[in-house]
């Protein structure tokens, strides 16, 4: 029962993640349709990590207060109503609104697939249990995009239609497992973590190339500004007005 729980989680999280890569291909078909700038098609894009964003915290109080089990099915409840309103609506503040409410209802299924998975499954297969839930989430991302293309080949509300469904099936599936054991947190868990020298090296490897790359790109100058700089500058173009720019 339990090999079977975390399976069918696993497969939760990867048609979560599916459908927040799907929108990848649709995005430039979105963007000349309503004649999107850059600002407005990423707001678009962004909604969906937005609304998890926001809704992080609430999440995993509810979570916590009424169960894992009902939190992903509330999720998964929710995130097929947003995704059948995201095949429906047609304005790009309906999509941008639509993407948000995927964002909510995935955070909370991931909020409570997660705390399924860890109180269901024994401390020792624990991080294998984890591990596969995150690997299938993955997967699911990699074919997000896939998905994105089949929709912009064929039909739009189709294929997302048909994911709201496959969605509000999983919830059906969801409520007929039991309920995970409650587990007490026990005193001094972090301080113990932290002295795990695996955990913080594994905290190192995961910050320090992204916090190194960022830094190496903001503090890189632009090729094209170095060049532009280093450019000797003829005498006319000093004393010549500037062409008027083009609208």
């Amino acid at each position: 029962m339990r090999r079977y729980a975390v399976l069918l989680l696993s497969v939760v999280l990867f048609v979560d993640a599916a459908l927040f890569g799907a929108l990848i291909p649709l995005l430039p078909e979105l963007k000349d349709a309503h004649d999107l700038g850059k600002t407005e098609a990423g707001l678009l894009f962004g909604a969906f990590a937005a609304g998890a964003l926001l809704s992080g915290i609430p999440a995993g109080l509810i979570a916590r207060r009424v169960g894992p089990r009902r939190t992903v099915i509330a999720g998964l409840v929710f995130q097929a109503a947003a995704t059948l309103a995201f095949a429906l609506v047609e304005d790009p503040l309906s999509l941008g609104i639509a993407r948000f409410a995927q964002g909510v209802g995935s955070i909370v299924t991931w909020t409570g697939g997660l705390e399924w998975i860890a109180t269901a499954t024994p401390r020792d297969r624990r991080g294998q249990a984890l591990g596969t839930a995150f690997g299938t989430a993955i997967f699911g991302f990699i074919v997000g995009p896939v998905i994105g293309a089949l929709a912009r080949e064929t039909s739009t509300f189709g294929v997302f239609l048909g994911l709201a469904v496959l969605t509000l099936a999983l919830a059906v599936l969801m409520s007929f497992q039991p309920e995970a054991p409650p587990e007490e947190p026990v005193p001094g868990a972090l301080p113990r973590v932290l002295r795990d020298e695996r955990f913080v090296a594994g905290l190192w490897l995961t910050c320090c190339p992204r916090s190194s790359s960022a830094c190496s790109t903001s503090s890189q100058p632009s090729t094209s500004t170095t060049e532009a700089s280093e450019r000797p500058r003829s005498p006319r173009s000093s004393s010549a007005p500037a062409p008027p720019r083009r609208r």
